[in-house]
C-alpha cells in the first residue's frame, strides 16, 4: 500500500506499508533507483512535472512485485494508476508472445518495467500496437501516458 503527500515546501513524502522479512526497499523514479533503505518513508524535493515511482522489497535474492505511484507535481496530486486514458480504450492480447495492441484515437507514451520495476522500453507510439518480441518471455507492467492520463497493466509475455 503505497501513498504520497506534497508538503508545503514542494518535498513529496511516500510511505508505504512494510512487508515481512524484507531486508531493503529499492525505491526507482521513472525506472531509475533514487534510493535503496530500510525504512518505509521516502521524500524527495520535486520540480514541476509527472513522475512514476516504484517500489520493491527485497529479501534475500526475492523480490516483491513493484507497487506503483504516479505523482503529478503540476498538480501537486497522486494520479490513479487505475485512471484510463479512455472510456474506448483496450490492451491486447493478454498474454501475449509480443504484440500488444491498443484501442485508443490519441497518442501516448509507453514505458515497459520488469518485474522488478527497471525501465526497459520506452516508446512514444501513435501507431496503436508495440512489439515486445525481442523481450525475454516474463511478466511486465505497461505504462501508457497521455498528458495527466495514464494506465498501468500488468502484460504478461510468453514465447
Amino acid at each position: 500500500d503505497l501513498k504520497a503527500e506534497m508538503q508545503d515546501n514542494d518535498v513529496m513524502s511516500m510511505t508505504w506499508t512494510a512487508s515481512e522479512n524484507a531486508d531493503e526497499y529499492i525505491i526507482r523514479r521513472d525506472g531509475e533507483i533514487v534510493s535503496t533503505q530500510t525504512d518505509t518513508l521516502y521524500q524527495e524535493n520535486l520540480t514541476e512535472g509527472i513522475y512514476t515511482y516504484s517500489v520493491v522489497a527485497r529479501s534475500g535474492e526475492s523480490y516483491s512485485a513493484p507497487a506503483f505511484l504516479i505523482f503529478d507535481n503540476t498538480k501537486k496530486s497522486v494520479v490513479d494508476v487505475k485512471e484510463t486514458l479512455s472510456e474506448k480504450m483496450s490492451i491486447y492480447p493478454n498474454p501475449t508472445t509480443g504484440m500488444i495492441y491498443f484501442d485508443t484515437e490519441k497518442s501516448f507514451d509507453v514505458v515497459i518495467y520488469n518485474y522488478q520495476g527497471q525501465v526497459v522500453l520506452r516508446k512514444n507510439d501513435n501507431n496503436g500496437y508495440i512489439d515486445l518480441s525481442e523481450m525475454s518471455a516474463g511478466i511486465y507492467f505497461l505504462e501508457l501516458r497521455n498528458n495527466d492520463k495514464l494506465v498501468i497493466e500488468k502484460i504478461i509475455l510468453t514465447k
